[in-house]
């Protein structure tokens, strides 16, 4: 194609029915004809080319071959459905950037910096110290930053490790003494 190598497939299909969810019937059969190319070891997608040859009792066909008409705002599916992905790329944003993320720079937080050789403690702590988990703490709840530190001892930590757990048990119950039984709740997760 173009003077280069390629690929291309015809997805042929005859359709004796009307159908008014064609159009995404035959978005998948694109899709599925792609993911079997890749597995098959091609580096790229292929141009995969459809075709549907309707021979029913209905004439015209009476549905459309758009995608955008499957949805139930065609108009909104236009401008945000099947368009380019939006990417956070949180190796290239600053602490400072993913703070001005509300309620998401507790994970967005923990995702950066889950590959450091910190313990979990500096990073609970962290944020802890600097007051990010109390604003999280009153407009999510408590559960989300119990959830938060699950996450961290997973990913961050070695939820094995005893020591571990009570530095971050010591630690929550400076920051947090109000909150009744949250070190059980902290334990409780940690051990499912």
């Amino acid at each position: 194609m173009y003077h280069q190598p390629g690929y291309l497939y015809l997805s042929a299909e005859h359709q004796s029915t009307p159908d008014e969810m064609m159009a995404f019937r035959i978005l998948e059969y694109v899709v599925n004809i792609m993911a079997s190319h890749l597995r098959q070891g091609h580096p790229k997608l292929p141009m995969v080319l459809p075709l549907v040859l309707y021979h029913g009792n209905s004439s015209p066909y009476p549905y459309s071959n758009e995608i955008w008409a499957c949805f139930e705002n065609p108009e909104l599916a236009k401008k945000w459905a099947l368009s380019t992905f939006q990417l956070i790329d949180l190796t290239v944003q600053s602490n400072e950037e993913i703070y001005k993320h509300g309620c998401a720079l507790g994970m967005e937080y923990f995702f950066k910096h889950q590959r450091s050789k910190k313990s979990a403690v500096f990073w609970v702590e962290k944020l802890l110290m600097e007051g990010k988990l109390t604003r999280i703490r009153e407009e999510i709840g408590f559960k989300y930053i119990i959830d938060l530190v699950k996450y961290n001892l997973y990913s961050c930590g070695n939820k094995a490790d005893p020591e571990e757990l009570e530095k971050l048990l010591s630690l929550w119950k400076r920051v947090y003494s109000t909150n009744r039984g949250g070190n059980d709740d902290i334990r409780r997760t940690t051990r499912s």
